[in-house]
């Protein structure tokens, strides 16, 4: 996975002779996620488009926007265990800034997903 020209702060160009030489994916540390991502402002069933205004932006400052889209797959973890790892990790925190931002009766619809 090449981030040339990404601007994602996720992605590392890594590659080395064909060889990778650091995970492709960093790991993001929950405590260094901006405070401004903790909002009160759940979804409800009428408040639909702000809120969806509100978390794109959410994932763009926090540094999530690739999982929640699904344009940051997932390495293969035989060639990139670390980064199979990290990609994980950081997901789990997209799915938990998410869930933190429903209201009661919409977290039902999540608990399922596997992945943001």
């Amino acid at each position: 996975m090449h981030a040339t020209g990404t601007g994602d702060p996720l992605l590392m160009e890594n590659v080395q002779n064909g060889q990778s030489t650091q995970p492709s994916i960093k790991r993001i540390w929950f405590k260094d996620i901006p405070a401004e991502q903790k909002s009160y402002y759940l979804l409800k069933d009428e408040n639909w488009i702000p809120w969806r205004a509100d978390m794109v932006l959410t994932f763009a400052v926090c540094g999530i926007k690739g999982y929640v889209t699904g344009k940051l797959v997932c390495p293969v973890e035989k060639d990139d265990p670390e980064g199979a790892e990290n990609w994980a990790y950081n997901d789990m925190c997209a799915q938990k800034i998410i869930r933190d931002h429903l209201g009661e009766n919409q977290k039902y619809w999540t608990v399922s997903c596997v992945t943001a």
